[in-house]
């Protein structure tokens, strides 16, 4: 067992240095009883753990998959981890990328906000279907432009992650390079 132990470490290591936060990433890829799990259905895994084991990709790290992953990532990948469908490739630094302080607003929600929120659910839903409904619940839940613009780049990655850098792109110029009025 010593991946579990590795795993969880990794999901719980983080330092800063300065003002800068840095944590480490598990990078898991599928054995081969994983990828016949895929392949065959043959031990009939919970969804939401075959939906787990087919973002498992190897180059991803667990900081990345978790908001893709529904219900709990950590839980999830430790049971896939624990049924030996997936095993550690790598511990990896990550730092968090410094977000740019959101404008402060407290103000009612506008038309405007509300049709831009909107449009970023329905575009986000047409382009990665399912794989996107967690974020989209995430974005629903918003009240103002300081709650929506993280979640908006969650769901940029989300797209990223599921269409590529152009999809992406086209979604951050469409819905996170100006506020909503």
């Amino acid at each position: 067992m010593r991946f579990v132990a590795l795993s969880s470490i990794a999901q719980a290591s983080h330092y800063e240095v300065g003002r800068r936060r840095y944590t480490m990433g598990t990078i898991y890829r599928k054995t081969d009883k994983g990828q016949i799990e895929i392949e065959t259905r043959a031990l009939r895994l919970a969804p939401r753990l075959r939906t787990a084991l087919i973002l498992v990709d190897g180059r991803h790290t667990d900081n990345e998959l978790g908001p893709l992953m529904p219900g709990d990532p950590a839980l999830t990948l430790h049971s896939l981890l624990q049924e030996g469908f997936i095993e550690v490739v790598r511990v990896v630094e990550e730092r968090a990328v410094p977000r740019p302080p959101a404008p402060p607003s407290t103000e009612p929600r506008s038309k405007v906000f509300e049709l831009r929120r909107r449009e970023a659910v329905r575009a986000l839903i047409d382009q990665v279907g399912p794989l996107g409904e967690a974020v989209a619940v995430r974005l629903e839940k918003c009240a103002n432009w300081a709650e929506l613009r993280p979640t908006l780049e969650l769901a940029r990655q989300v797209l990223e992650y599921a269409r590529g850098a152009t999809a992406a792109q086209e979604y951050a110029r469409r819905f996170m390079d100006t506020p909503p009025e």
